[in-house]
């Protein structure tokens, strides 16, 4: 409770009259907090205590006043001296804890005109503080046993009794013999009625057992009579029985072997799903995939195989499938081609010659058309509304795929192996087999062009590059070949040593991907490298990019759909839904849905969620040869300017926002002013100590804000030397270290200040608080406060020089990364209080709450560190190459990552936090049960389909 009120006041009484004139309330008890549980057993008893009354009348209850019952919502010190005006009575209920209570001596300094009216209750204590507290000797009521029995015995009874009889009139002479005279007449009451249920029981027993009697001895009779007749039907009944349990034994028997079947199998599955599952946790992400798809090939129902997809979190997870009628168990039924004509609905052909529209929203079958030859390709056009298919007899036929009516029709001499149309739909790709090659037909239906040089052998791996301008394509030869449209020549982008069964290429035209044989190959036109990401067992027999480029799908003979990350080249997901080859693979228009279509008749439905945004290569245009210029585009910086979008510096000093997943679609881009402005108010967030975003420089962003303070960093901007920046939390000041060894701080709206580092030399600055930071190239560290000008410290991690400066603004601490490796903890007097030596950074970021650090490595590990002892809690592997930039967003949650794969990737890093605190057996309980929580990125463990590790401590 708050301090007393000393206006608490009390009306003056002067006389017995005015006493008795008083209404509402016979006591108010006062006492201390403290003793709340004691005092509430005295309110109730006394109010529920019922005087004697008068013959004919109706017997009285008193009202007492206690705070936590009676106060109302209002003035405290009014509703307090209203109840004390009201009471005829002040109940006080002394303890050690109510001598030091200011509220109790408040409420008896407002008695002190009515001390006949102050009444003593002693809950705790010795008997002098009776007097201590009221002043006077004073007759209490001894209620000291009450705190320890915690209930109102036979002596606290009589104790309140004295109280009563003072509050109601009452001569105590009559009342304390009353109540021992009532509390008499209850026992015996309850005494006699405990007899009479008693002898109730008794009585009702006996009668129960005599009728029993009876009862049994006619059942016996009519039983003797009765088993007579069942001994003869019996012995012609167990013949029967006799017979009728061998056969139901032979039943039994081979039901319990077939449980114990599938028993084991399921026990199997879940061996391997815990193996999959410590392969996981201990990082091997590869021997985890291996125990998964184990686990896939033996589990017996579909929930069941959607569930393990689900327990490992990746962004590959099982959603329906589809079965075709005719196509269970029939190898010559299964799915060879598919294609989507939108979003939500797909056109499946099988080996059979039909066609089939399948809604994916609940599997749903629409038209079905029977062509009459195997479908080899099949190719949708948004452009032209027209579905067109490729048939083993050498028919190309073009269909409405809302009706599936047939809308022209054309024969080669030779079978169709693949039909492709360009991205703008002017132009369709067909492959044919040998020797006829390859075909480009117009919108008419006219060869627009042909293979027109030696490649003998069929062609069954068809692309268009975005532009429409390129087309790829293999088969039995022994290259990938690369055309200009129309015929401009044609290159050999890649060798192969196998068939190619498909060919697919990237977004932004610069990744080709297709399966020679078994392999996976991967093809960089930035780069000039060919790349075998996989080697299957088997053959690849389809080959898909998703729309935002960042995954590259695969499936063939082995029966499981597998999914790479383009730029980091490494597995994120391999799963097993089919019973045979899968054939063919598609991803609908926004990439969300990715459908493969198998040997065994089935289309199996992907939810793909993606982890990260490509960057694209600046400038790259495919040449005539496919080749371009060796030029990376490496993010150098983040800025995560809210929680939808982000702000990322490249090396070809150049700015772009880039959407995070959770992302609205349809929502416009950012001009370069709200960026700049974004990127002021995000400048919080970081902490970080060298401000990166090259194009974005300070004299052009303060320019908006300060034109005095945008004029003098002009002139510090200098091309031949340049200083090093950092904003504080705020935005409202600026820290410059000038390679003259000058540190000059810009205030906004105010005047700059100008400190003498004494020393040149300067690789960091970082500023926050009322301290500005400076690291040098021979590792030391000078604190400098920005109010009284001087040098507060000078400290020393390491010495190599100091590469990053992060405030932790609440513990007043500060964290350091040295160029040639070592972190360390410095708090505001220069100590170091922890330090990791060999924890080398090319990248750190403090999140918002201070909470967790994160540290980029050049091998492309994103470590998660505890920021006060610089624990490990997580460490994320998904980039290849260094990582550059780091970022959290506002509320903690997610970490944003990004260098020079060229990628942005987000990881759940409070996430982290909180598993990381578990036992290696509650995660277990946790992952196995994830597939009951909401979808989402905060449902996640780890960043989906990357290889992520828990580290104890």
């Amino acid at each position: 409770m708050a301090n007393p009120d000393p206006s608490l006041t009390v009306s003056r009484v002067d006389s017995p009259a005015q006493e008795a004139q008083l209404e509402g309330l016979d006591g108010f008890l006062s006492y201390s907090h403290i003793d709340r549980n004691s005092v509430r057993l005295v309110q109730e008893f006394i109010e529920d205590y019922r005087l004697p009354a008068e013959p004919g009348a109706q017997r009285r209850t008193l009202r007492i006043f206690r705070d936590d019952t009676d106060i109302r919502t209002g003035s405290l010190p009014q509703e307090l001296s209203e109840a004390l005006t009201r009471s005829r009575y002040l109940i006080v209920c002394v303890s050690p804890s109510a001598l030091a209570s200011p509220w109790v001596r408040q409420e008896l300094a407002a008695f002190a005109t009515r001390p006949h009216a102050i009444l003593a209750v002693l809950l705790q204590g010795q008997a002098q503080d009776v007097r201590q507290l009221l002043g006077v000797e004073s007759r209490y009521a001894d209620l000291r046993g009450l705190a320890k029995s915690r209930r109102i015995g036979r002596t606290e009874q009589v104790e309140l009794v004295r109280v009563i009889a003072q509050l109601a009139q009452t001569d105590v002479r009559v009342l304390v013999p009353w109540h021992e005279e009532r509390r008499r007449r209850r026992r015996l009451a309850a005494m006699a009625a405990s007899l009479g249920v008693l002898a109730l029981l008794s009585t009702a027993a006996g009668a129960w057992y005599v009728q029993r009697e009876l009862a049994n001895t006619a059942k016996a009779q009519s039983a003797t009579a009765e088993a007579q007749a069942a001994t003869e039907s019996a012995q012609a009944a167990l013949q029967k029985a006799r017979a009728d349990h061998e056969a139901q034994e032979g039943q039994r028997q081979r039901e319990i072997a077939e449980l114990n079947a599938r028993e084991a199998a399921r026990n199997q599955a879940d061996s391997y799903v815990q193996r999959g599952q410590r392969a996981a946790l201990s990082g091997d992400r590869f021997q985890a995939q291996h125990w998964f798809a184990q686990a896939f090939e033996i589990v017996d129902t579909p929930l069941a195989r959607a569930g393990l997809v689900d327990s490992v979190g990746l962004p590959l997870a099982f959603a329906a499938q589809w079965q075709s009628a005719a196509g269970a168990g029939v190898a010559r039924a299964g799915i060879t081609a598919m294609a989507f004509v939108d979003p939500r609905r797909v056109v499946a052909g099988d080996t059979a010659g039909r066609l089939t529209l399948v809604d994916l929203e609940g599997t749903r079958k629409g038209w079905t058309l029977d062509l009459g030859s195997a479908v080899n390709g099949l190719s949708y056009s948004s452009h032209s509304r027209r579905l067109s298919a490729g048939l083993k007899d050498g028919r190309l036929v073009d269909l409405d795929p809302e009706s599936g009516r047939q809308l022209g029709s054309r024969t080669f001499d030779q079978a169709i192996l693949s039909v492709r149309h360009s991205p703008d739909g002017s132009r369709l790709l067909i492959g044919l087999t040998q020797p006829g090659g390859v075909v480009v037909l117009d919108g008419k239906g006219d060869t627009v062009w042909a293979l027109q040089h030696n490649h003998a052998g069929s062609v069954q791996g068809t692309a268009f590059t975005r532009q429409s301008d390129h087309v790829f394509w293999g088969g039995s030869s022994s290259y990938v070949w690369a055309c200009k449209l129309p015929d401009q020549g044609c290159d050999r982008p890649a060798r192969v040593e196998s068939w190619v069964y498909a060919i697919d290429v990237s977004a932004d035209n610069r990744f080709i991907g297709f399966g020679a044989g078994g392999k996976l190959q991967l093809v960089d036109q930035v780069m000039r490298q060919q790349s075998t990401i996989a080697e299957l067992a088997g053959h690849l027999f389809a080959v898909s990019f998703d729309p935002s480029g960042q995954y590259l799908a695969v499936a063939g003979s082995d029966k499981t759909v597998s999914l790479y990350d383009v730029r980091s080249q490494k597995l994120v997901a391999k799963s097993a839904a089919h019973q045979g080859a899968v054939n063919a693979l598609a991803f609908n228009a926004g990439g969300s849905l990715l459908v493969s279509g198998g040997a065994d008749g089935r289309l199996v439905i992907w939810r793909v969620e993606p982890t990260g945004v490509a960057v694209p290569a600046h400038g790259f245009v495919p040449s005539p040869q496919m080749l371009a210029a060796t030029q990376r585009n490496s993010i150098s910086d983040i800025r995560v300017i809210d929680e939808q979008a982000a702000i990322v510096s490249t090396w070809d000093q150049r700015q772009r926002v880039l959407r995070l997943r959770r992302a609205p679609k349809g929502s416009r881009p950012l001009t370069e002013g709200q960026m700049s402005v974004r990127l002021i108010e995000s400048l919080d967030l970081a902490r970080t100590s060298t401000f990166k975003v090259q194009a974005f420089s300070h004299a052009k962003l303060w320019g908006q804000i300060d034109q005095d303070v945008s004029s003098q960093l002009s002139a510090l901007e200098s091309p031949d030397a340049k200083p090093l920046m950092a904003l504080e939390r705020s935005g409202k000041v600026l820290a410059a270290a000038t390679p003259d060894g000058q540190l000059v701080l810009f205030k906004r709206g105010g005047k700059s200040v100008r400190l003498n580092l004494a020393r040149k030399g300067a690789s960091a600055v970082a500023v926050f608080g009322r301290v500005a930071y400076v690291g040098f190239e021979d590792g030391s560290i000078v604190g400098f406060d920005m109010e009284t000008r001087l040098r507060r410290f000078m400290s020393r991690c390491g010495d190599s020089p100091v590469q990053f400066l992060v405030g932790k603004l609440r513990a007043q601490q500060v964290v350091s990364a040295l160029r040639g490796g070592g972190v360390c903890v410095l708090d505001s007097s220069g100590k170091v209080v922890v330090e990791e030596p060999g924890l080398l950074a090319d990248a750190i970021a403090l999140s918002p709450d201070e909470s967790m650090l994160a540290v980029g490595g050049l091998t492309g590990t994103v470590s998660l560190r505890d920021a006060g002892d610089l624990a490990e809690l997580a460490s994320y592997e998904g980039h290849r190459g260094a990582v550059h930039a780091l970022h959290f967003t506002r509320d903690s949650q997610q970490l944003v990552s990004g260098g020079a794969d060229e990628i942005l990737r987000q990881w759940p890093a409070a996430e982290a936090r909180r598993i990381q605190q578990a036992s290696a057996l509650q995660l277990k309980v946790w992952l196995a049960s994830r597939k009951a929580m909401p979808a989402g990125p905060s449902a996640a463990p780890w960043a989906a389909g990357y290889s992520a590790s828990l580290v104890g401590r």
